[in-house]
């Protein structure tokens, strides 16, 4: 609602009633000698303005939130109550998103699988006001693999020009694809998965046989590695 709701205050110009820059006016208008005090006509369209606009916010709102405005009678008090409380719960589902992806791992799922639950709680933690940068988007994505990709993982991680999400992705797929073929032909009786090569950058293969332990060895952390990103 507050998001809409702003824009819709602001198409009928009505913001400063709720930012406080719309003030009241004087309600009386000062008179000479004896002459009864005058109500004053800007104080009465001010009025009127203020408690239409008050009238549409508590009809905007849902029970639970509408409990907490209650005896509250300007638009600017009624406004203020809304955004306390919009930060709090933002702030709450924010946390919530951001633990979903510190504890999000690969498992049993594709590599497709996988990346769909990580953008979606990328989006998510962006919906509620905070971005994730794509490299710490690529962090998170390396971190929740298992030991069967420390290959993918070493190859992005070593390399000095940094690799994007896209690329990343590629890796990821291309090396499933071929973990799914070698699998298949072991299970043939033929060649060893040890022998499993996967694509880098510039369409070279890179076979990560015993040659290379020095590069493509296991991590020490089984289910998942920590990088140290930060949301």
């Amino acid at each position: 609602m507050k998001a809409t709701g702003t824009y819709t205050i602001k198409g009928f110009g009505l913001e400063g009633y709720l930012d406080g820059t719309s003030l009241a006016p004087t309600k009386l208008i000062p008179v000479v000698g004896n002459e009864p005090a005058k109500v004053n006509p800007k104080f009465v369209l001010w009025q009127r303005q203020d408690q239409l606009l008050a009238s549409w916010l508590l009809s905007s709102l849902s029970e639970p939130i509408l409990i907490s405005v209650v005896g509250l009678n300007i638009s600017y008090d009624i406004w203020k109550s809304i955004e306390t409380n919009f930060s709090s719960h933002l702030k709450a589902r924010l946390m919530q998103y951001k633990l979903q992806l510190q504890n999000l791992r690969k498992n049993n799922l594709s590599i497709r699988e996988y990346l769909n639950k990580v953008k979606s709680c990328c989006d998510a933690i962006a919906s509620a006001g905070e971005r994730i940068s794509e490299d710490n988007q690529i962090m998170h994505v390396l971190g929740g693999l298992g030991n069967e990709y420390d290959v993918v993982v070493v190859t992005v991680t070593s390399k000095l020009e940094s690799y994007n999400l896209q690329e990343v992705t590629s890796l990821l797929l291309s090396y499933e694809s071929r973990m799914e073929d070698a699998a298949l032909v072991n299970m043939e009786g033929s060649t060893p998965s040890a022998n499993l090569a996967m694509p880098g950058r510039g369409g070279n293969y890179w076979n990560p046989g015993r040659g290379n332990q020095g590069n493509g060895g296991r991590g020490n952390n089984r289910g998942g590695r920590n990088f140290g990103s930060k949301c």
